[in-house]
Order: structure tokens, then C-alpha cells, then sequence
């Protein structure tokens, strides 16, 4: 089963992204994400590292989000007042931010060092799954994104290495 990135329509841009693979609840196995313009394929999962075209990925070296560039999501089923007051305390809390209209596509970046954190305040299951499982080979660490029926209902998603992912949590919470 293939699934589209929301890029393409919302920018016009040839930028795609494809998850292959179908999920399986709980028992992420492997997944890979592929971004065609750059050629580009990301995959991991249980048993198998994170690998971008089939070499290990990169680790960023940044310890705090003021040491690199966080990832930012954000979705129109969250409404702009919601958005801010999740997207205010990280601006104040120093971090830059990075948006490009694919979470699956930005988490797969933070799997191979380009980003340090991910936020974002609502996204479908099937939206960033795949990814979830390239974040969980890389190594790092993610909130529980499939809580409180997250696989049907969607969830928020906070990632990062284990520093920048306690910082996060500190600014956000863990509910």
C-alpha cells in the first residue's frame, strides 16, 4: 500500500514522498519512505537499522533544541489558535523551526541527523507510521503516538534524541 505526502497538493511542488508498506498496529516492523525528487530512500524498523539508500544515517550531535533545527507540523484539523500555543513555547525555549509540508518526510530527516527534534500537535497514523518506524531504528526516542487510539484518531508526535526529547517533553508535557 502506497501513501502520499500532503506537499505536492498543498504547494503545487513536485516534492513526494510514498510509504510502502502496510502497518500493523503495534508491531512496526520495517518501513520505508522515499522521497523521489532527490532519490532519496529512508527505511528501518525492528530488527533492521535505519538506513538512508541503504547506508546508515547520520547522528546530529546536538544536545539541547537550540543546538540544531526542529521540525514543526502542522495540520488544518488543529485550529490557529491551537497551532500557536503549541508553537510559542518552542520559539520562546529558543529553537529554530523547519516546515516543508511532509511529517513523515521531516521525521525521516531527524532519523538521519538533519534535524534534531520534531513537534507537531496532531497528525494521522497514516501520515507518519512509516516514519515512526525509521525515527524507533535510528535509535531515537518518540512519544507513545499510538495511545489513546492514536492509529484511528491521530495523536500528537514529539521526537528526538534522548536530550532533545526530555527538553521537548519538558515544554510540552507528556499528555
Amino acid at each position: 500500500r502506497r501513501l502520499q505526502g500532503d506537499y505536492r497538493q498543498i504547494a503545487g511542488s513536485d516534492l513526494h514522498t510514498d510509504a510502502v508498506d502496510a502497518h500493523r498496529q503495534i508491531d512496526v516492523r520495517q518501513r520505508k519512505r522515499r522521497q523521489r525528487r532527490t532519490r532519496e530512500l529512508f527505511a528501518g524498523g525492528r530488527h533492521h537499522p535505519a538506513t538512508l539508500n541503504g547506508q546508515p544515517g547520520l547522528k546530529h550531535p546536538g544536545r539541547t533544541i537550540r543546538e540544531g533545527i526542529v521540525g514543526v507540523g502542522y495540520s488544518t484539523r488543529v485550529t490557529p489558535d491551537e497551532f500557536l500555543s503549541f508553537f510559542s513555547p518552542l520559539l520562546k525555549a529558543g529553537a529554530m523551526f523547519y516546515r516543508d509540508g511532509s511529517g513523515a518526510l521531516a521525521l525521516c530527516y531527524l532519523a538521519d541527523g538533519r534535524l534534531v527534534g520534531y513537534i507537531e500537535g496532531h497528525i494521522n497514523s497514516w501520515d507518519c507510521l512509516g516514519a515512526v518506524a525509521v525515527i524507533q531504528a535510528a535509535g531515537l526516542h518518540i512519544n507513545d503516538f499510538l495511545a489513546n487510539d492514536g492509529l484511528r484518531k491521530g495523536n500528537r508526535l514529539i521526537a528526538g534524541n534522548p536530550a532533545v526529547y526530555a527538553e521537548l517533553l519538558e515544554i510540552y508535557g507528556d499528555g
